[in-house]
């Protein structure tokens, strides 16, 4: 998924890149409400795991994150 965000965001920074900001804003929230429930439904399925398993998906998608903007806001290279 976040390959395919990467491509497209991409895309839409080469052709639009006034657009490019409020897309990744719109991306990050689309993500964030996805894991928010994916969340949800494994602290409800196990909650004596509940801090292990959220404190990993939030430093994974910390990481990601991080990684997603460097990326993106990196100079191409020529």
């Amino acid at each position: 998924m976040t390959l395919l965000i990467y491509y497209n965001l991409n895309k839409l920074k080469a052709h639009r890149p006034e657009a490019f900001t409020q897309f990744y804003l719109l991306s990050i929230v689309l993500k964030m409400v996805g894991g928010l429930t994916l969340i949800t439904f494994i602290v409800w399925d196990n909650p004596t795991s509940a801090i292990g398993n959220v404190s990993l998906f939030i430093v994974s998608y910390l990481i990601l994150t991080i990684l997603e903007v460097f990326f993106l806001l990196r100079r191409p290279l020529r």
